[in-house]
């Protein structure tokens, strides 16, 4: 990013693995990996952190229905140990031996189908956007909010409005 003559900066914000964004006293410029764009402070009417609340209950729902697939696969070893000791037993030691080993089996099987999930599927995080409102439409830059990364982008937008009185 190079400064234009009688442009001096204000403040910057950088988060890892996001967007870089800095103020001037006349612009708000934010530069990702693939871009950089240029926002005038006075066509800028307002600013905001956004947190993707829907899509983040969306996504947890969804895979919360995925999980419960992988324990109850799991668990089913322990259902075939139930359903062929019971048919080849006869008498009452035997099918509590067979609804014992048929429990145990289940558990380990629960057990292993949850870690198999919890292998195979990152943890939900919650997209946060930095929303740039301007009188020609709203432009969102995403970044993921750490906490180092809340505290971040919260002095930022607090400058920016501070500077934009």
């Amino acid at each position: 990013m190079k400064l234009r003559e009688g442009e001096s900066q204000i403040t910057q914000c950088v988060l890892e693995d996001a967007f870089t964004a800095t103020l001037t006293n006349f612009r708000l410029i934010i530069e990702s990996s693939i871009s950089e764009e240029s926002y005038p402070l006075a066509g800028i009417t307002g600013i905001a952190v956004v947190d993707d609340v829907e899509g983040y209950a969306k996504k947890k729902n969804e895979i919360k229905h995925i999980k419960s697939k992988y324990i109850v696969l799991g668990a089913s070893p322990g259902y075939l140990i139930f359903i062929i000791g019971m048919v080849s037993v006869s008498e009452k030691i035997q099918i509590l031996l067979v609804v014992l080993f048929s429990i145990i089996g289940m558990a380990i099987g629960a057990y292993f189908g949850n870690e198999i999930f919890k292998k195979r599927f990152q943890i939900i995080e919650l997209d946060s956007f930095l929303e740039i409102m301007q009188s020609g439409g709203t432009k969102r830059f995403s970044f993921l909010k750490t906490n180092d990364n809340a505290r971040a982008i919260k002095e930022f937008v607090n400058r920016i409005t501070d500077t934009m009185k």
